[in-house]
């Protein structure tokens, strides 16, 4: 299958994203102000990361799958996609203890330990200095398995079916957290990457007819959840049904961004290029933008509801600012000088 411009994939990577940002600003809020958008302070997941957790699995795969049993490509992979998430992690890290140093009123007192940061650059502390940084543990097991893949299909294909029907049963029957290893090795989080994969297996087998459908089934699926971590009406495992939900979701987009171009602002566009960046800084920025705003009155002045777009839309540029003075910047020069890349193209125009 031809590779294209996916610009509906790119839409809704934009989309997760700021979920992901608005679901910290809630519980940010709910924290210091006792405010929040629909109870969003104590969900735990808005299902942002849920659908990031998916199309990574899918571009990953859509981009990568006709490297498998080819032995040569699988150093080149890993290689290319440590280089393409450590660098940055590295940096944003520094930077956001170098902040939590200078203003102590953010973060927590761990946060200002260099045992604690240096435990934090290499993915040994459960409870890192950037948050967020738990899901990339997820995202390089999968880059390691993955490259398994590619030097050995057949037993791969073998062990990761089995390995996906453990989970899927653990999950079922709730024994996926019995201890750390067990929720690391069978929670929902490697589920979701790999449904992101089986995505990509689906399209490149199959014409998706029902389009529509799907994407309607998805959409209910995510307001139903919304709805009653809203309202309370039973107890549900969300990540599970954030699982479905973001499979049934991207199948319909990916189905229509290959029968079609569609044109998305290009703002948007930004944004989904500048996902990983606007993902990894976006909690330290979230706490110095809440504490500049409480500083100078703005929050008082704005009130809580303006204050919260303000901050999210800060957040939000300032992400793409770093996207596009450090991420970018640095992907070109480690593909240059470590890759030996003669010319680098962003990770969008690799799909085009």
């Amino acid at each position: 299958m031809k590779q294209r411009r996916l610009n509906l994939v790119q839409l809704v990577r934009a989309l997760a994203i700021i979920f992901v940002l608005i679901g910290h600003l809630n519980t940010l809020f709910n924290a210091q102000f006792s405010y929040d958008w629909f109870d969003m302070g104590v969900w735990g997941r808005t299902g942002g990361v849920d659908l990031f957790f998916v199309i990574s699995g899918f571009m990953i795969t859509y981009l990568y799958s006709r490297h498998i049993g080819d032995t040569e490509k699988a150093k080149t992979f890993f290689k290319k996609r440590i280089l393409r998430i450590v660098p940055l992690y590295w940096l944003v890290t520094l930077g956001a203890a170098s902040l939590f140093y200078i203003f102590p009123q953010l973060g927590e007192e761990k946060d200002r330990s260099i045992v604690n940061t240096i435990e934090s650059l290499f993915f040994l502390n459960p409870d890192p200095t950037l948050v967020v940084a738990w899901s990339l543990s997820h995202i390089i097991l999968f880059y390691l398995l993955f490259s398994l893949l590619i030097i050995k299909p057949k037993i791969m294909k073998i062990i990761l079916s089995l390995w996906f029907a453990t989970s899927i049963i653990l999950q079922v029957f709730d024994l996926h957290s019995i201890n750390r290893l067990t929720e690391f090795l069978f929670g929902i989080n490697n589920l979701e990457i790999w449904a992101g994969a089986l995505v990509s297996y689906i399209v490149k087998k199959h014409t998706i007819k029902n389009e529509k459908s799907l994407f309607a089934f998805g959409v209910l699926l995510f307001l139903a959840i919304w709805s009653n971590n809203f309202n309370h009406f039973i107890h549900i495992e969300m990540p599970i049904f954030y699982c479905i939900a973001s499979f049934l979701l991207l199948l319909s987009i990916v189905s229509v961004d290959l029968k079609k171009t569609i044109k998305i602002p290009s703002s948007l566009t930004y944004i989904g290029n500048s996902s990983y960046s606007i993902y990894l800084t976006h909690g330290p920025f979230l706490q110095f933008y809440i504490l500049v705003f409480k500083k100078i009155g703005l929050i008082d002045m704005l009130g809580y509801n303006l204050s919260m777009i303000a901050i999210a839309s800060v957040t939000i540029v300032t992400g793409t600012l770093v996207y596009k003075l450090f991420e970018n910047p640095l992907n070109k020069y480690l593909a240059k000088y470590l890759l030996k890349e003669k010319k680098v193209k962003s990770f969008q125009q690799k799909i085009s």
